[in-house]
């Protein structure tokens, strides 16, 4: 397996880098060396490329088939795509739930205290 530098990994993308990107694609390059010129995983590479050509599909008016036939995607990374997406939402949906509920179990446990000190 060939491991590469993913040092930018996590970090934000910006228009320079989302057209780079795109370029290289369009120009043919595979996914894992343009993930090693970017420094990402190839996850993150396959992502981004969805998520732009579905910004170019909706501000150029392009079919689905074509935006994956010139971005060379398939139906299949969409759909992983869109999962890892809902399944991140939840996540972090859960997350917050979780916080919530830890905070008032926290300031409930503070006026319990303060109840008990006033009853004495």
């Amino acid at each position: 397996m060939n491991f590469h530098n993913t040092s930018r990994a996590g970090t934000k993308w910006n228009e320079e880098e989302d057209n780079k990107l795109m370029k290289s694609v369009l120009n043919g390059e595979k996914i894992e060396d343009i993930a090693c010129k970017h420094q990402r995983t190839i996850h993150a590479i396959k992502s981004r490329i969805i998520l732009n050509s579905s910004e170019i599909m909706k501000r150029d008016n392009l079919k689905l088939e074509d935006v994956c036939k010139l971005y060379d995607i398939s139906l299949e990374d969409i759909n992983y795509y869109n999962t890892q997406k809902s399944r991140g939402k939840i996540k972090n949906n859960l997350s917050n739930i979780n916080l919530q509920f830890n905070f008032h179990k926290g300031f409930l446990n503070i006026l319990i205290n303060i109840n008990k000190y006033f009853q004495k």
